[in-house]
């Protein structure tokens, strides 16, 4: 496998709840997120982030799409096969969360397949899901594709990155930076066939 740089490489993005802060004294979820100042940031993988890619993708996979991708070799970041693999880096007002973004992306005929997306724990609820989606989107655009689809299986323990996914912040589209919106498929594969259930 081989992957491609990201769509405005290297520009952090700062990321935040929607809406404006409650007011003083009452402090709900989304004024405390938006009060953190969270940025993320996305650049195609390098060499010296193998460890971290394949170890966030086995610790991860089932808490997030829960279907296996093999580890990433050298070979197949340097490879040109039209692949994208994205590491993000989250930090906030309190600290740098470090790389907590995985995001791997191929295309197949007029559809941007989501091999990976992953969002470590400290960085999950932060609006870091948004951020990555539009990421994705912005990929899938450059690669002309027609939709993004995104397969999972149901792990038991990944619930909220499919509730994410079917949430009206993900579900049905997904928007590039410019404002460009793809469709979203999200489908549920069988654990013993290619068979989906498309939603």
């Amino acid at each position: 496998m081989a992957w491609a740089s990201p769509v405005g490489a290297d520009v952090g993005d700062s990321v935040g709840a929607d809406g404006a802060p409650g007011p003083a004294g009452d402090l709900s979820l989304a004024s405390f997120v938006a009060g953190l100042g969270v940025e993320a940031d996305f650049r195609a993988a390098r060499e010296g982030d193998l460890a971290k890619i394949n170890e966030m993708l086995v610790a991860s996979k089932d808490f997030t799409l829960g279907v296996p991708i093999p580890p990433v070799t050298v070979d197949g970041i340097t490879a040109d096969d039209g692949r994208v693999l994205l590491l993000g880096r989250v930090r906030d007002r309190l600290g740098d969360l470090g790389p907590s973004v995985v995001v791997a992306l191929a295309k197949d005929g007029s559809d941007c397949v989501v091999e990976a997306f992953v969002i470590s724990c400290p960085a999950m609820g932060k609006g870091v899901e948004t951020r990555a989606m539009r990421q994705i989107a912005a990929h899938a655009r450059a690669m002309d594709a027609d939709r993004i689809v995104v397969g999972y299986r149901d792990t038991g323990r990944n619930h909220a990155a499919i509730d994410f996914l079917r949430s009206p912040t993900a579900g049905g589209t997904a928007e590039t930076p410019d404002g460009a919106t793809l469709d979203l498929l999200v489908r549920a594969e069988t654990t013993d066939t290619e068979a989906v259930i498309t939603s």
